[in-house]
């Protein structure tokens, strides 16, 4: 049987993805294509973007990423899918562990080998 810890972390990042989700409509840039990660500790290695989603992040920035929208979800869809061309693709990384609690957003391109709180960011919020 599964420990019930991931379940209760899932629910955690959940809930910072909705938070972020929040902010990125009331103050994000028009367009762009993005990746939410959370770090528990004091750094976060490049490399938790995983190789998938960092070439689509490159996609966005360049020829552009077409992607298709699941029609299995249990909801409406907004429509069939998307093509992002000549967009940013950001790295968004919520560290939990600082106080207050802080999300960097580093643009893919000038993304560190590893990163803190303090690490040079696009922009940042506190949660």
């Amino acid at each position: 049987m599964l420990p019930e810890l991931p379940r209760i972390l899932n629910k955690k990042e959940s809930k910072i993805t909705g938070i972020v989700l929040d902010w990125i409509r009331e103050n994000g840039p028009p367009s762009f294509l993005f990746e939410i990660k959370v770090c528990r500790g004091k750094s976060l290695p490049a490399s938790a973007v995983l190789p998938h989603q960092k070439l689509a992040l490159l996609a966005a920035s360049g020829g552009g990423i077409v992607h298709k929208i699941s029609d299995e979800a249990r909801r409406k869809q907004p429509a069939d899918g998307f093509k992002l061309s000549f967009a940013r693709g950001y790295v968004f990384v919520a560290f939990l562990r600082e106080s207050p609690r802080k999300v960097c957003v580093f643009d893919i391109k000038k993304l560190p080998a590893r990163v803190t709180a303090d690490s040079p960011c696009d922009f940042s919020f506190t949660l």
